[in-house]
């Protein structure tokens, strides 16, 4: 079910609100198609809104769960456990989670590709 409203919010993302601005001020010229960038908060920042217009919308999913992003789990005092996803899918109780989303660009590298699947991978076991 969270797979197939994350595929949905993806579909509905507005890239007005992702697309950063296209001008180079230092440069003072327009930022040409092989020179943009993207920024992965803003497109996360979208996702989110998505995510949550979907879950607002069917009371089933407000009842199956909640999403929250960028939580800092250390506040919980779990020992050697700071962590912060990009979003859980969760019922605010222990035991509760029911997936754990990281948001990257493709541009990451291995290290720290690796070092987010860590991330994850302690959610599982916490």
């Amino acid at each position: 079910m969270i797979v197939e409203i994350i595929k949905e919010a993806l579909e509905k993302l507005d890239w007005q609100f992702i697309t950063p601005s296209r001008y180079d001020y230092r440069a003072r010229k327009r930022i040409t198609a092989e020179q943009k960038t993207w920024q992965e908060r803003t497109f996360a920042y979208e996702l989110y809104h998505q995510l949550r217009a979907i879950c607002d919308a069917l009371p089933k999913l407000k009842k199956a769960f909640v999403i929250h992003a960028e939580v800092r789990k250390a506040y919980q005092h779990i020992p050697d456990f700071d962590r912060m996803p990009d979003f859980i899918f969760h019922q605010p109780r222990p035991g509760q989670n029911f997936a754990v989303v990281e948001i990257k660009l493709a541009s990451r590298s291995i290290q720290q590709i690796r070092e987010d699947l860590s991330k994850l991978y302690d959610f599982k076991n916490a």
